[in-house]
């Protein structure tokens, strides 16, 4: 068996995808679950942990992910879901966005930042780890009280 491993565009363009996921949710890998697991099986069926749009799996990793993934800019949680979550558009090999794309996405995400449009309905949205989800436009919400159990 041939030890050597040439990469291709195609991994090449995988590889990116990882590379900025993990800049963008503090080095934590795509398919890492709950509890720090790796989830081989997560890997190996391509089940992506985190929510997009109705989808919502099992299993996103404990602690300020689910916050920091809540806030990122929608055309990267999309982008991400497409690629690292299996039968979706950009999950196979062939199809998967290169470095054109990303760095196209990643410019279009400064401007937003930049401009205050990603912060407009909420500031956290330009922490680096925010500690709320992110609040949505004409949504409204309200303070818990702590309430006392009833017996």
């Amino acid at each position: 068996m041939d030890k050597n491993f040439l990469f291709s565009n195609r991994t090449e363009n995988y590889l990116l995808a990882v590379l900025v996921f993990l800049i963008f949710m503090a080095g934590k890998e795509p398919y890492v679950t709950r509890n720090g697991k790796k989830g081989v099986e997560s890997i190996k069926n391509m089940q992506f942990p985190y929510v997009y749009k109705e989808h919502h799996l099992k299993g996103v990793p404990d602690g300020v992910w689910c916050f920091m993934w809540s806030h990122l800019y929608i055309k990267l949680t999309e982008t991400f879901y497409e690629t690292f979550q299996a039968g979706e558009s950009r999950n196979l090999p062939a199809d998967r966005y290169d470095e054109e794309f990303w760095l196209s996405c990643l410019k279009e995400y400064y401007q937003k930042l930049a401009s205050g449009e990603c912060c407009k309905y909420d500031k956290n949205s330009v922490l680096l780890f925010p500690e709320t989800f992110r609040k949505v436009k004409n949504e409204e919400y309200i303070k818990c009280v702590n309430m006392r159990h009833i017996s």
